[in-house]
C-alpha cells in the first residue's frame, strides 16, 4: 500500500503568520508568548540602548575581509569533507553492486 503525503502551502496575510493561523490565535504585538498575561518584549529581554547597538554593529573592512576569508575556507574545508565522504559511499555502493553483478553471473 502507498503512503500518500499531502502537501499544503500558506499564504500569510498581514499580520495572520502560520504559527497563530495553526493554534487559531490572533498576535499580540509586543508581547512574549508563555509568559503570562502582560509581559512585554523589554520586560521580558529588557532594554538595550541604541547607541550601544550601533557601536557593537561596527567592524573595519579589514575585519570584514577576514572574517569572510576564515568562512570561505571553513566552506571550502567542509564542502572537500562531505564530496569526500560522498565518494567513500558512492565507491563502497559500486563495489557491492559488482560483487552482487557477479555473483549472480557465476551461479
Amino acid at each position: 500500500m502507498e503512503e500518500q503525503t499531502t502537501q499544503c502551502t500558506f499564504v500569510p496575510h498581514g499580520r495572520a503568520y502560520i504559527l497563530n493561523t495553526a493554534i487559531r490565535r490572533p498576535d499580540h504585538g509586543g508581547r512574549v508568548r508563555a509568559t503570562g498575561s502582560g509581559v512585554t518584549i523589554s520586560q521580558y529581554y529588557g532594554r538595550t540602548s541604541r547607541a550601544s547597538n550601533s557601536s557593537s554593529t561596527s567592524i573595519s573592512q579589514q575585519q570584514l575581509v577576514e572574517i569572510t576569508g576564515s568562512l570561505k575556507e571553513e566552506w571550502r574545508n567542509e564542502f572537500k569533507k562531505e564530496n569526500k565522504q560522498s565518494l567513500e559511499i558512492l565507491k563502497q555502493e559500486l563495489k557491492e553492486q559488482i560483487i552482487i553483478v557477479m555473483s549472480q553471473r557465476g551461479s
